[in-house]
This record gives structure tokens, sequence and C-alpha cells, in this order.
């Protein structure tokens, strides 16, 4: 079977997982300035990754093996973990953002978008454009006039959050968008000069999230970009990590669950020591994705519960 990876966008996949693992130990010091950073674009860029991968739109095939995918250890995985910290199994399923596996969900019901965007013919970039809008603003008026438990239920807020990071990911691999290569350098000047001034307005107002968003994830993957082909140990760990973004993905949150950070955060937070909480977060978090990596190795090793826990295999060709 032919390897279609990309370098780059596992070192960058690898990027986003430390941060989310990060962003968990975190968790209890919501109002610092690491987290808010880390919060501002991590799962935009895991967002914008995911639909940079898509070559194509889905046939049916593909849907289905890409739902069993998502959803047996959303399901699954899910379920075990609500129960692994002693929460009723329905406030899983009835929550919008699914005790943090929400992105399985999400991803899913993105992945179905574009199944149904494949029935309208052959794609270009004005057309894309437009399905990107339309499903923007149905999303909107879902979330406004559906009622609140279908809303929760299948995780529409979040779903129109971060749709416009998956289909900006799914436009910008494109073939057609080659053509504005030259202006690549102009776009990644001016995310790079906009960047800070959306982040603090959008640390103190709440608004334009989704530009500061945009210019982190323009600066990073040109970053990357740029780097394809370089090989330091870094880079080479990131793509490994990178490559096991599902595993860490699924199980870190029983380990993060029992690491109390609680009073560390808060300590870190107060004395504003951003430089010792990065460092003491990275290094257990790389424990933790260590520990993810493992668990799925072990449980890969037995083909009923791959099956049970990741759904169908892909064939080879």
């Amino acid at each position: 079977m032919k390897n279609n990876r990309v370098t780059y966008i596992d070192r960058l996949k690898g990027l986003a997982i430390i941060l989310v693992v990060i962003g968990h130990l975190l968790k209890t010091g919501e109002t610092g300035l690491l987290y808010q950073f880390i919060y501002s674009f991590h799962m935009p860029l895991f967002m914008f990754l995911s639909g940079l991968v898509i070559f194509e739109l889905p046939k049916w095939h593909k849907l289905c093996f890409k739902l069993t995918n998502y959803l047996f250890p959303f399901f699954i995985v899910g379920s075990l973990y609500s129960l692994f910290i002693d929460t009723n199994i329905s406030f899983f399923f009835i929550s919008a953002k699914k005790l943090g596996y929400w992105y399985l969900l999400v991803l899913g019901e993105f992945y179905l978008l574009l199944f149904i965007y494949g029935f309208f013919g052959q794609r270009n970039l004005k057309k894309d454009v437009v399905f990107a809008l339309i499903c923007y603003l149905s999303l909107f008026l879902a979330c406004k006039y559906f009622p609140e438990d279908i809303v929760n239920g299948f995780s529409l807020n979040i779903c129109y959050q971060n749709w416009p990071f998956f289909v900006l990911g799914f436009i910008s691999r494109s073939p057609f968008i080659h053509k504005y290569d030259t202006y690549k350098n102009i776009v990644y000047t001016i995310a790079l000069l906009m960047y800070v001034p959306f982040f603090l307005y959008w640390m103190h107002t709440g608004h334009a999230f989704v530009l500061q968003a945009y210019c982190a994830i323009i600066i990073l993957f040109s970053l990357f970009h740029e780097r394809e082909g370089c090989n330091s140990f870094v880079e080479r760990k990131l793509a490994i990590i990178g490559r096991k973004t599902l595993d860490i993905y699924i199980y870190h949150s029983f380990f993060t669950h029992i690491v109390n950070f609680r009073e560390l955060n808060l300590y870190l937070e107060h004395g504003e020591n951003l430089i010792p909480e990065f460092v003491i977060c990275l290094a257990f978090s790389l424990i933790i994705i260590a520990l993810s990596i493992g668990v799925g190795i072990i449980i890969r090793k037995s083909a009923l519960l791959s099956i049970v826990i990741y759904g169908l295999k892909k064939k080879s060709v």
C-alpha cells in the first residue's frame, strides 16, 4: 500500500496533540496566559489539519470507513472514560463537549457534509467557497433554532465554531489553489503582523477568535512547510507523535485525569511563571503521550479489540 503521508503535516499534528495534552493538564488554570494562548489555536490547528489531509471528496465506502474510525472510539472509549471518572454515561451523550471526545463526533459529521457535497458535481474554488458558506450558515441556523437537546447531542455549536478551520484546510489542499502560490509570502507576512493584535483583542473582548486562529494557523503552516525535507531530532519526534494522534487523543484523558495539577497550576499562574509552567507541563505531556501510544500498541495487537475500538481497517492496494 502506498504511503501518502506528508512529513510536515505529521509534525504539525504532533505539535497540535502535544498542545492538546498540555491544555488538559492546565484545565485548572483556565484564566492563565499560557492556557489562553494554547487554547487560542490548538484545536483550530487540529481541525485545519484534519481538512488538509483530505485529497478528494469521500465516496460511500470511504465515508463508511471514516465514520467507523471516528465513531467506534467515540462511543467505546468515550463511554469507558465516563465510567472511569464516575460520570453517568447519559451525560457523555447529551453534553456538547462529550467529556472532551467531541472532536471524533464532529469530524464524522464534517465527513458527512463532504459526502453530500460530492453529489453536486465537479469541484472548483468558487463552488468550494459557496459550499463552505452554506454549511456555515446552516450550522448557525441549526444552533439558533434547533432544540437544545439536539444541538448538544450532535455538538452543533462546536461544529459551527470549528467548521471555518476544517474547511480552510480542505480548500487549501485543492489542486486549483496552487495558482495563488505567488501570494503565499504576502499572506504569511500579513498573518505575522496581525496575529498579536488579533490575539490581544480576542483576549480582552472575546471577539475575533477566528481571525487570530487563522493567523496562527497560517504562521505555523508556513514555518513547518518551509522545513519539509529537514530532519532534526525534534522534527523526527514530532512526526512520530503526529502519526499516533488518534491513540493519543482517545487515551490521554485517562492519564490527565489522575494527574493533579491544581495546586501547581494555581501557584505558577499566580506567580506568572510561564516558562516553568510550560516546561513542567511539556514534560508530563510527553510522558502521557508515550503511555497513550503504548496503550494503543497493546490494544492493536488484538485483532478483535482493534476492530471494536478503531472500526474498519483500510484494505491494502
